[in-house]
């Protein structure tokens, strides 16, 4: 095995490990236990509401059913909450030789795929790039496999600019096309 495809082959382990580890930080267990945590308040809500509304007391019974109205919508987003976990946990995740294959084909695109340990994420360079005649230069794109595993709606891209090139109107934007405001 060449260096190069032994690189890519420790690279591809390591992000397959990325959704386990994932997996096992998953927020399920905790929500499972609020889940079971929220029903005795709810039958306790129900046993009011059922006793004002036996001895006809109207605003206690509104007040009951408000509250059975809340907990219920809580409940609610709990269960959606634990769905979702328990969802992204069961989607099946590329093998290691997949990642690997995307690895190579990515070098053979950009160059050198680089992984940082500490940020868990995968990163190439592009070259100078211009769009409509503005030299925008080179930019660093970052993957981060952690959020793709996790689908927790955390930006899974992010292109840093290496080369700036600020805007003649404003040295404070990075890029000539890159505006806040």
């Amino acid at each position: 095995m060449n260096p190069d495809t032994k690189r890519l082959h420790c690279v591809a382990a390591q992000i397959c490990s990325l959704p386990q580890q994932a997996e096992q930080q998953s927020r399920s267990p905790d929500s499972l236990h609020q889940l079971i945590g929220e029903i005795p308040g709810i039958q306790q809500t129900c046993r009011l509401l059922r006793k004002c509304m036996y001895r006809q007391w109207h605003h206690a019974a509104k007040l009951k059913r408000n509250e059975l109205i809340r907990r219920l919508a809580y409940l609610g987003s709990i269960v959606t909450r634990l769905t979702a976990d328990l969802t992204v946990r069961t989607n099946p995740q590329p093998s290691a030789r997949a990642i690997q294959a995307e690895l190579h084909e990515a070098e053979n695109e950009f160059g050198e795929v680089r992984f940082d340990k500490r940020s868990k994420t995968l990163s190439v360079t592009t070259e100078h790039i211009t769009l409509e005649g503005l030299e925008l230069g080179r930019f660093e794109i970052r993957l981060n496999p952690t959020a793709v595993a996790a689908n927790d709606g955390l930006d899974v891209l992010e292109a840093v600019a290496l080369d700036p090139n600020p805007c003649s109107i404003d040295e404070l934007i990075t890029h000539p096309h890159v505006n806040d405001g």
